[in-house]
């Protein structure tokens, strides 16, 4: 669930102008006449940032003119226009704070494309969320109308997005404060014998309950047995045991934006082989997210964080991260052994690490998420701070 906060509520029109010019500056420097990026219900990063609307249907691709789609032009000079589907498309002159001539019905996309060209005669296309981007808009628009200019693939937005703004940090440090409650009101709670969905709905409950509006994640692992990633199995009916260590991995979204983290504890009295996993896993993680600064490339943050797992011989341990902020999981910058980039100050990243599987023992994770400083990292979520046993 999402809620559509009107313009002024979280962001100003002089906010979302701003963008645009950041956007147009960026475009010029690629050589770009214009950029059009794509969303859908699910997938809405890049449009929201620039005009304050999602599609509202919850359907992941649809031709102009059906419902759950939206387009955004942005021009090289001027305001940006929003082409919305049928079902959403009042709403949309709603909340965006362009003037209802830039917002027009996805039906009309085609053949303001074809006027746009006609006009402007551009040289150059950006085209981002390549990953969603429909091929039948794709092949029905770009190829038939932009045929004689050169179309380019672009990360360009989502460098752009990656740099939070201080309002937007502001957002974030509200969501892992909530997200920090909803993990500690868990713990709070472990039981003998209770199951890993009872667990997690406890998160749950207690994040929506303090104003969270989504839940990104709120995966539970419990045992020696269950301890591969979480998202690549459901829920078990197995029942949480003394000696066990207990893995979290939660997200959620306040006023729009989010915030991610992890942490592994044991229960009761566990062995020291899993007492290793707790203490290298927060040996890594503290590396990670006290030396990350801007400038710092992501694959040098990797090979920091990963000597720990090397020195004690641990072959499934490994850091990782991502961004975070309008998305749960955004794409730039990626951490990682083969990782390109660096951070930048206002970045809000996840910093992570995991053992994923120890035969007998389990594993664990480790996540934060973290605004880069110049003076040092400014800490949105605390996991790393948390009690290790409980």
């Amino acid at each position: 669930m999402s809620l559509h906060y009107p313009v002024g509520e979280l962001f100003t029109k002089e906010d979302f102008q701003n963008r645009v010019k950041k956007t147009q500056k960026a475009m010029q420097k690629e050589n770009f006449d214009v950029v059009i990026t794509y969303a859908d219900y699910y997938r809405n990063r890049n449009v929201y940032y620039l005009t304050n609307f999602r599609p509202f249907e919850a359907s992941h691709y649809h031709w102009p003119g059906q419902l759950g789609c939206c387009l955004c032009l942005v021009p090289k000079e001027g305001d940006p226009t929003l082409f919305a589907a049928h079902s959403g498309f009042d709403e949309a002159r709603d909340l965006v704070w362009m003037d209802e001539k830039h917002v027009k019905p996805t039906s009309e996309f085609k053949s303001s494309m074809k006027d746009f060209v006609s006009k402007e005669k551009p040289k150059k296309l950006g085209l981002t969320d390549w990953p969603i981007f429909p091929t039948q808009i794709y092949k029905d628009v770009i190829e038939d109308v932009f045929g004689g200019v050169a179309v380019e693939w672009t990360h360009l937005l989502d460098k752009i997005r990656m740099v939070k703004e201080d309002k937007e940090v502001k957002y974030m440090i509200e969501s892992g404060r909530v997200n920090d409650l909803g993990t500690m009101k868990v713990l709070e709670n472990l039981k003998e014998g209770m199951t890993e969905e009872e667990a997690s709905l406890i998160g749950r409950m207690a994040m929506y309950k303090e104003g969270a509006t989504n839940i990104g994640a709120c995966w539970m692992q419990f045992g020696p047995k269950y301890s591969s990633f979480m998202s690549k199995r459901p829920y078990t009916n197995v029942r949480l045991k003394k000696g066990w260590l207990v893995r979290l991995d939660y997200g959620c979204k306040v006023k729009d934006y989010y915030s991610d983290n992890g942490l592994a504890v044991g229960f009761g009295k566990i062995s020291d082989d899993a007492k290793d996993i707790l203490e290298t896993l927060h040996e890594s993680i503290e590396i990670g997210w006290k030396t990350v600064r801007p400038g710092t490339k992501t694959k040098d943050l990797w090979e920091k964080m990963n000597k720990p797992f090397v020195e004690k011989g641990y072959k499934t341990g490994e850091p990782f991260g991502h961004s975070v902020g309008i998305d749960f999981e955004d794409e730039l910058p990626c951490m990682g052994k083969n990782s390109e980039g660096a951070y930048e100050k206002n970045m809000c990243v996840s910093i992570a690490c995991h053992i994923n599987h120890v035969e007998g023992v389990g594993g664990g994770k480790i996540e934060e998420t973290v605004c880069i400083k110049e003076t040092g990292p400014l800490l949105i979520t605390h996991c790393s701070e948390m009690p290790w046993y409980w």
